[in-house]
């Protein structure tokens, strides 16, 4: 099964790839650690190779050829190829979780929102491939469906202890908070899943602009976390849909 054609992701925005990552730092190891720099570079092989194929068709030869390495030294590192991708999906999650926004001083509520969507939106478009195969196989693979589920917590716990900054809830709201944003989460998921090709296209037509969708994500977010609209004097391309919620609301 080959991977479905995607939108051309919006690159210019400043996300990292984690192929371009893990190269670099495969790179800057020096000649005593030749084994783990071999190593690196199989990962950063296979991330590149999954953004052109799915994680069916990837075939072991072709992860070490696209390396510039031996077929057998795969087998050094990796038991099989399963055990490659859920070492290559527990390296990126690592790595995601390097990149979260923190520099949230002096933003608005609003602005925490939109920064942390945004981070996501781009982040999920340069590594499109890696997560396409951590969704799929992990249909069948309860070890990489974990992976997605803890990884999921631990982005939904990261971006709520930045946006209640401040804020004294008891548990019981805490909860009610997670379940608001895990709920938005899911919704924000199912969009990229559809635009990146990662399940069958449900036939939504997005507005294909970056930005735009950005932003109006960032309002579904606000309005789970805090039950009502964002300033709108704070939303720049997403003034329709306020708009049409205060007509709507009459």
């Amino acid at each position: 099964m080959s991977k479905p054609a995607a939108r051309k992701s919006p690159d210019h925005l400043g996300s990292v790839r984690f192929s371009t990552y893990i190269e670099a730092s495969a790179l800057e190891l020096g000649k005593g650690q030749r084994g783990e720099r071999s190593r690196l570079k199989l990962m950063a092989a296979g991330a590149r190779l999954l953004d052109r194929c799915s994680f069916q068709d990837l075939k072991i030869e072709d992860v070490s050829v696209e390396a510039g390495l031996a077929k057998g030294t795969f087998y050094i590192y990796f038991a099989s190829k399963d055990e490659f991708l859920r070492e290559l999906a527990t390296a990126y999650f690592a790595f995601e979780l390097n990149t979260l926004p923190h520099r949230t001083n002096g933003l608005s509520r609003f602005g925490i929102s939109r920064l942390w969507i945004g981070w996501y939106e781009r982040t999920f478009a340069v590594n499109a491939g890696i997560l396409r195969c951590v969704v799929q196989m992990g249909v069948n693979d309860g070890a990489m469906r974990d992976l997605w589920l803890q990884r999921n917590a631990a982005v939904v716990q990261a971006m709520l202890s930045e946006s209640l900054v401040g804020t004294q809830l008891s548990p019981e709201d805490l909860q009610v908070m997670m379940w608001a944003l895990r709920t938005v989460g899911g919704m924000l998921d199912q969009s990229l899943f559809d635009r990146y090709g990662l399940q069958t296209p449900s036939g939504l037509q997005d507005p294909g602009d970056a930005d735009l969708l950005v932003e109006m994500h960032s309002v579904l977010a606000y309005r789970a976390l805090y039950g009502m609209e964002p300033p709108a004097e704070e939303v720049e391309q997403a003034r329709s849909l306020l708009h049409l919620a205060a007509t709507l609301a009459r």
